[in-house]
């Protein structure tokens, strides 16, 4: 069995990096910021992670970060680099937790606690992070299939519910309110950061089509941001869409396909929380090969129960509310893992780039 990934899987594997909770969250912290003008900060937002993950993937240079930090720094400030990385990437993931276990109890389990949650949830993790970056890539083939579909069927019904009257007016109230609404989306979008860690999964190709798979997954991501965020201004309305957690479940619970299936969240509530588990465990795992690249110790099994255990944990015991879950992850990865990631790999490209080292 091959331990490569193909270009393809590579782009779908920076995609889940994403959507999942991008689609599900984002949407209503966009309009609770920018109101009516939620459309023109998605497009802001696409446009600066843009400019964001070029910069990253030009730094990169074709290498993973383990591999471009070695050539950069050395061994000792590499590893140094790598650990910071991997603190990086592990405040992300907590941030996913806290997001899986808001979206599932506001879904389908609204009265279990957060640690059962989490205990069903790190089994399914645990075994999709060994089958390791192939593994990853054929569950994200399938599931990726799975969310095209159910986009397909839902697609045509939402759209009858859109009403232009939503969509006045046009104009955006303000251009402040759109630069606040825009940062938040613009640090998921820019998730290129994440992504390059599979870039030496896909090392039979080469190095400039790998980096261009990881910008073409972030660019499609970004489309289907904006494109969400205006069906649900359509749908919703800028107003009502801002009071909403996830106004993304409110747009399709009044949709109906059939009198067998009167309400489409059933279909859709699963196959989601498939793929925030899917992107947990694509984060997941980049933090486990992290640290052991930046540590030098330990098996992958063992670092997988450590890592899954204390980050499920301090999502689970560490907040109380949606609003607290919300302030974390603007504070941590928002305002401090994202920029922080985004500086290591930019100094890190200029510092392989002085030294004359070059990705082959």
């Amino acid at each position: 069995m091959s331990r490569h990934i193909s270009l393809r899987q590579l782009r779908l594997l920076q995609m889940m990096a994403i959507l999942p909770t991008t689609l599900v969250f984002l949407p209503g912290q966009t309009f609770e910021k920018s109101g009516a003008g939620a459309l023109y900060a998605a497009i802001l937002a696409a446009m600066g992670a843009f400019v964001i993950n070029i910069a990253v993937l030009w730094s990169s240079r074709g290498a993973s970060p383990g591999r471009l930090f070695h050539k950069s720094w050395g061994d000792v400030v590499g590893r140094c680099v790598m650990g910071i990385y991997a603190l990086g990437i592990l405040t992300g993931i907590i941030s996913i937790w806290n997001e899986l276990f808001t979206f599932v109890q506001a879904s389908v389990l609204p009265r279990t606690p957060e640690w059962a949650i989490g205990i069903l949830v790190w089994g399914v993790l645990a075994a999709a992070v060994s089958g390791g970056a192939p593994g990853l890539a054929r569950l994200t083939d399938l599931l990726t299939v799975g969310a095209i579909l159910l986009g397909l069927v839902v697609l045509v019904p939402v759209m009858g519910y859109v009403r232009p009257v939503h969509f006045v007016p046009f104009l955006p109230p303000s251009l402040m309110a759109i630069g606040k609404g825009a940062w938040l989306p613009m640090t998921f979008l820019g998730e290129s950061v994440v992504g390059v860690a599979f870039l030496d999964s896909a090392r039979g190709v080469d190095p400039h089509q790998r980096s261009n798979a990881i910008l073409q997954g972030t660019f499609i991501s970004a489309g289907v941001f904006v494109g969400i965020v205006t069906l649900l201004w359509g749908v919703l309305g800028a107003g009502f869409a801002a009071s909403q957690s996830f106004p993304i479940l409110e747009a399709i619970r009044d949709v109906r396909l059939s009198q067998f299936l009167s309400r489409f969240d059933i279909v859709f509530v699963p196959l989601w929380v498939a793929l925030v588990e899917l992107k947990l465990a694509i984060w997941m795992f980049i933090a486990v090969n992290s640290v052991r690249r930046a540590v030098r110790w330990g098996s992958s099994r063992l670092w997988m129960v450590l890592l899954g255990g204390a980050t499920g944990a301090i999502a689970s015991l560490g907040f109380t509310s949606v609003v607290e879950r919300i302030a974390f992850l603007k504070a941590t990865w928002g305002e401090g893992a994202f920029p922080v990631l985004v500086l290591l790999l930019l100094i890190s490209g200029l510092a392989s780039k002085f030294r004359g080292v070059h990705d082959g």
